[in-house]
């Protein structure tokens, strides 16, 4: 689902502009807050910023006119891109990966390696899986997982069965 969708565009001097004949600046998506920002950075910014957020946190990515996808600041600043003409989109209803071991679905990757650890006296490798964080970040083990969730909110992750070949 598409929230809002601008353009910009950049002079030789480095000022930014909107284009007159593109919708207005996407309103923030924090309730509340009038704040329109001018650029992708821009908006990834005001998040961390004013709101002490991020996109992932609040269920939605930005789609840039260039192909990219991007879940965080750390994307978009590797791709070097200026947000030119983008769109926010809403995430999918997100269902997590059920237990191994049990009928409970733990809701972030740290809690399924916690959960693990916890509950059964396992650990991720002992099962012979990994987890899969949406920012590609892969974990085998639960210290890994503990020290990622600190740098990471995204509670998107898949499950996977390690090849050992």
């Amino acid at each position: 689902c598409e929230i809002s969708n601008f353009t910009i565009i950049r002079k030789g001097n480095g000022t930014i502009r909107r284009l007159t004949d593109t919708p207005m600046t996407p309103q923030c998506v924090i309730e509340m807050c009038n704040i329109h920002p001018n650029t992708a950075i821009g908006y990834i910014r005001h998040l961390d910023i004013h709101h002490k957020t991020t996109l992932m946190k609040n269920g939605i990515y930005i789609m840039c006119s260039c192909g990219m996808r991007y879940n965080s600041f750390r994307d978009q600043k590797k791709q070097n891109c200026t947000g030119h003409e983008f769109a926010i989109h809403r995430l999918k209803e997100v269902t997590t990966p059920q237990c191994v071991m049990c009928e409970k679905y733990p809701k972030t990757p740290y809690g399924y390696a916690d959960h693990l650890k916890s509950n059964h006296k396992t650990t991720l490798s002992a099962r012979g899986i990994y987890l899969l964080c949406a920012c590609g970040t892969r974990y085998n083990n639960h210290h890994d997982q503990q020290k990622h969730d600190k740098k990471c909110s995204g509670k998107e992750f898949t499950l996977h069965k390690r090849n050992d070949n």
